[in-house]
């Protein structure tokens, strides 16, 4: 399709993220194979062929689900959006792929993962602009606001020193299920749960529960970044300890909503 095209000036993005599993951070799709990748090198000699692939040769790309797609299309999505265009409204091809190749190893990387996007372009070509946005059309580009992160909680009972009532699983799964289920209003779910112990900016529930005859109460505080950001305290039913692991999930999402 390449060769058939008389264009005289070519842009080719090519992101190698895949759908996959969403209970992750962030999701290792398929990789280019490097045949691939030399083929497409080989058309550097062409005059006005820009490529711009979502990793490096033998290297995976990323898709977060905390930014509801791709790190690449995220942060092209933001070039075109104000933050890399010429004159505040040009889309020069080398500023934006420029844009895209130092955005998101960063984005990766507070996401716990690596990504390096590659660009693909001939020495003796100059850029050239591949479109031109108002500012109300760069209003019209919608991005979602990144998702709040929350890592797996860590609860106690205060008198026994360690989980006896299992509520660290029990509050896991309602977080996890919580990260599959569209919210009817915005029509996204409402935060990402990551199996993991620690993230950077990532949320996570910490604290104990006493249990008093057929009566329980907890205080949990959610960390972020090693610091305390807000302190639920809940009382409940020992006979219905699902329900009350359930309030206290609804309380966490309230307070990442704030």
């Amino acid at each position: 399709l390449i060769k058939q095209n008389k264009a005289l000036k070519q842009v080719l993005i090519l992101d190698t993220c895949a759908a996959g599993a969403a209970a992750n951070s962030l999701i290792a799709q398929r990789d280019l194979p490097s045949d691939q990748i030399r083929a497409i090198e080989r058309l550097k000699d062409r005059t006005g062929f820009f490529v711009l692939m979502g990793a490096a040769a033998n290297k995976v790309s990323y898709e977060a689900t905390q930014y509801g797609q791709g790190l690449l299309t995220y942060s092209l999505l933001q070039g075109l959006k104000g933050a890399k265009l010429r004159e505040n409204q040009f889309a020069d091809v080398n500023l934006l792929f420029s844009y895209a190749q130092d955005t998101v190893p960063e984005m990766a990387k507070y996401i716990g993962g690596i990504q390096k996007p590659l660009i693909i372009a001939p020495d003796t070509s100059e850029s050239f602009d591949i479109g031109r946005f108002t500012d109300v059309e760069q209003k019209e580009i919608q991005l979602a606001a990144p998702k709040p992160l929350i890592v797996k909680p860590a609860l106690q009972n205060k008198d026994r020193f360690y989980d006896d009532l299992e509520l660290t699983s029990l509050l896991s799964i309602e977080l996890r299920n919580a990260s599959f289920t569209v919210d009817p209003e915005t029509f996204q779910t409402p935060l990402v749960f990551v199996e993991a112990d620690e993230m950077t900016d990532a949320v996570k529930p910490s604290g104990s529960y006493t249990v008093k005859g057929e009566d329980i109460s907890a205080t949990i505080i959610l960390i972020k970044n090693k610091k305390p950001i807000k302190t639920i305290t809940l009382s409940g039913k020992l006979n219905a300890k699902e329900k009350f692991v359930g309030k206290i999930a609804d309380e966490i999402k309230k307070a990442l909503k704030n």
